[in-house]
C-alpha cells in the first residue's frame, strides 16, 4: 500500500500488521539510523513510524478507517498534520471543501479543529479526495497535546446537516513513533521547529 504525503511525497506501507511483529522481532529493538535506510518503517500498538527521503511521518488508522497523519521534516523543520477521509468507490466524498471540522481530544473539544483546512488530495488508489491540514504553527502544541491524551476524534460539519464523527484514533502509541521520528529525522522532540 502507497500512502502520499502532503508533500507530495511518498511513504510505502509495505508492511502489514500480520508482519510487523516479525518485523520489529527481526530488528530486535535496536535503533537504526534513518541515514543507514533509505526508507524504514515502524510500528508501536496503534501508531506507524516512516522514513523516506529526509522527511519523516507518523500515522494511525487504515483498515476500513480514515488516517491521521503528522510530518516532519528532517531537522524538525515544516511540520504539519492532516486527517485524509477513506474513500469508497460510488459513495459522496466524505469531506467538503465548504464543511467545517472539529478535533476531540479525550471527548472534549479542543481549539485545533478551526486551525484545520482543507485541501484536493489523492487517495493512495489515486480517487479525488479532499482531505484537512492543519495550519503549521500549531502542529507542535497539537503533538504535546496528543503525548498526553488516550484518543482523538474527527467531527465533521456539513453545511445545513448535524455534525458527525468521521473517525476516532486512538493515541496508544502516539508518543513512541513521534520519539521514534525524533531520533531518524534529527530534531529534539520537546522542540520541535514552529514554522
Amino acid at each position: 500500500m502507497t500512502v502520499h504525503m502532503s508533500n507530495g511525497g511518498v511513504i510505502r506501507r509495505a508492511v502489514s500488521r500480520g508482519l510487523m511483529p516479525a518485523l520489529i522481532f527481526a530488528l530486535g529493538g535496536t535503533s537504526v539510523s534513518a541515514m543507514d535506510d533509505p526508507e524504514l518503517v515502524w510500528s508501536h500498538k496503534e501508531w506507524s513510524a516512516g522514513y523516506e527521503m529526509g522527511r519523516c511521518a507518523i500515522w494511525t488508522g487504515g483498515d476500513g478507517s480514515g488516517i491521521f497523519e503528522i510530518e516532519v521534516d528532517m531537522g524538525g523543520y515544516n511540520a504539519s498534520a492532516s486527517y485524509l477521509p477513506i474513500v469508497y468507490s460510488n459513495y459522496p466524498i466524505p469531506l467538503r471543501e465548504d464543511d467545517e471540522f472539529e478535533l476531540y481530544i479525550d471527548h472534549q473539544m479542543s481549539d485545533f479543529g478551526p486551525e484545520m483546512g482543507f485541501y484536493d488530495s489523492m487517495d493512495s488508489y489515486g480517487r479525488y479526495m479532499v482531505a484537512a491540514g492543519m495550519t503549521d504553527g500549531f502542529v507542535p502544541d497539537l503533538i504535546g497535546t496528543f503525548r498526553g491524551a488516550n484518543s482523538v476524534a474527527v467531527e465533521v460539519l456539513h453545511y445545513g446537516e448535524p455534525p458527525f464523527v468521521a473517525d476516532e484514533f486512538s493515541l496508544s502509541g502516539f508518543t513512541a513513533t513521534y520519539l521514534k521520528i525524533s531520533e531518524w529525522c534529527r530534531f529534539d522532540p520537546n522542540h520541535l521547529f514552529r514554522s
